[in-house]
């Protein structure tokens, strides 16, 4: 049987155009290559330690002073915050007292100096924003840290990537407490300025009013209320004085009980002489009444010394010396109501 003639490719190189050729001849390199890579891979599982990763997120959020208190004029970024923080919490000190306490890198420990290891644990440790975890609720002030740390100890790597962790929780802490304490400072000056403009307003609300007392629409029905008082006021006064001045004249002409007996004598010596003049007999009970009224009065003014008669004068004349003092006063103080009458009067019409 004759052999088929292959369809190939005339541009093909002729050691290539017999593939199953080639496996038969070359069989036994292909066999050597394979089990020099199989060991190669074995090598590197069998003495390259294994490198585990741990992660941690961490929550960071920026404090501020909300707009409905005051508009700030500073636009604030707080992913330079977030940056900041990082690069404190990356520091040598910092990753030097994390190198510390796990006793990282103890083969370089002895050959480099502090410097250089801690920028190998920098290379380990990556710090990424994760904007698709950030809360919707404060997309500005809150942001989500992704922190990583590789280390061929799982437990190491989870101990570090917690510390890490820690130091950006209590970092984040302290810059909250301080903002928090700035914002208070700040409300604090805030409210004293407040209470001053109030006072200021207040001081001069008060000279206002105090310069236009009396005059302010709102003090019309009390201005109303207070004139008609001074009006029934002056209207007392003048009724008072009316009274005095009838009581001094009284006194002054020997009537009423302040006279003498002699004045009070001649009194009832004119009233009976009216009653008898009138067709009366001395038998009449008002005859009789006013004769022994005159006779009660003559023994009395009989009995009266000088020296009695000259007292009971200069306790009549300290009477009316009284009496006319306190219609002076009484005077001084109509006086004194009409004055005020007249300035309310003139208040009420500006008003």
């Amino acid at each position: 049987m004759e052999e088929e003639d292959l369809d190939i490719p005339a541009g093909l190189p002729t050691s290539l155009r017999d593939p199953v050729g080639i496996v038969r001849r070359r069989w036994p390199w292909m066999v050597v290559a394979f089990a020099l890579g199989l060991g190669a891979t074995a090598a590197v599982v069998r003495f390259v330690p294994p490198s585990y990763v741990a992660f941690a997120m961490v929550l960071i959020t920026s404090k501020r002073i909300p707009e409905s208190f005051v508009r700030s004029t500073v636009t604030e970024d707080s992913f330079e915050h977030v940056n900041a923080m990082i690069g404190e919490i990356l520091s040598r000190e910092k990753l030097a007292a994390v190198i510390e306490k796990h006793g990282l890198y103890p083969e370089y420990r002895k050959k480099l100096p502090m410097s250089d290891i801690t920028t190998l644990l920098r290379t380990d440790i990556k710090v990424e924003m994760d904007p698709g975890a950030t809360p919707t609720s404060q997309p500005e002030t809150a942001h989500l840290l992704r922190i990583s740390f590789k280390n061929t100890d799982p437990q190491v790597a989870a101990d570090v990537a917690n510390d890490l962790a820690d130091l950006f929780t209590t970092a984040s802490i302290e810059q909250r407490s301080q903002q928090s304490e700035l914002t208070t400072e700040f409300l604090r000056r805030e409210l004293a300025q407040a209470e001053e403009a109030l006072k200021e307003q207040n001081r001069k609300i008060t000279e206002f009013k105090e310069r236009y007392r009396g005059e302010l629409p709102e003090e019309q029905d009390a201005n109303l209320h207070r004139l008609e008082m001074l009006q029934q006021q002056r209207q007392s006064l003048a009724a008072q004085i009316g009274e005095a001045n009838t009581r001094i004249a009284m006194m002054a002409a020997g009537a009423g009980g302040g006279a003498t007996p002699e004045a009070r004598l001649e009194q009832v010596r004119g009233r009976l002489s009216s009653e008898l003049a009138s067709g009366h007999t001395e038998q009449y009970p008002d005859v009789i009444a006013l004769r022994r009224e005159i006779e009660s009065l003559e023994a009395e003014t009989a009995k009266q010394s000088k020296e009695v008669k000259e007292g009971a004068a200069a306790s009549q004349a300290t009477v009316i010396q009284s009496a006319q003092r306190q219609v002076a006063a009484l005077q001084g103080e109509l006086a004194q109501t009409e004055a005020e009458l007249h300035e309310l009067q003139t208040r009420i019409i500006r008003t």
